[in-house]
């Protein structure tokens, strides 16, 4: 995708975030939660301005702080707008983040879960020496 589509991905995005802001300030519960819902289509049209092939080389490290952010913001929006019926801001800033995360995240899914294989690993060979 060459720089201008990114940069109206981006302004589309900024107004779109705008928008959603101006909703869920509102003291109304409906436009809280409308207010969050359009925060996720910001978060799709950031989503079309930062994601490139860069996503697929990401370093151990960062590929585990994308899957715990990914974790944190679904969990967020699941305890605030599930199970509490109010979607406050944190659960705003999680649905807005919440396309990146997937799309960066799912992809380092199976990155992390060999890391965590690997450490369980270690300690079972550690276990094993400590019992003989």
């Amino acid at each position: 995708m060459e720089f201008g589509t990114r940069a109206g991905a981006v302004v589309i995005a900024a107004a779109l975030l705008f928008f959603a802001l101006k909703f869920h300030k509102s003291s109304n519960p409906k436009g809280k939660k409308l207010g969050t819902a359009f925060a996720l289509i910001a978060g799709l049209a950031t989503l079309a301005a930062v994601v490139g092939d860069w996503m697929g080389t990401l370093s151990d490290f960062w590929a585990s702080v994308v899957v715990a952010l990914l974790i944190v913001a679904v969990g967020t929006i699941t305890v605030d707008w599930a199970m509490d019926k109010r979607p406050d801001k944190p659960a705003f800033w999680a649905a807005y983040a919440l396309p990146v995360l997937l799309a960066v995240g799912v992809l380092q899914i199976p990155a992390v879960g060999n890391q965590i294989g690997d450490g369980g690993k270690q300690v079972a060979e550690q276990m094993s020496k400590v019992g003989k």
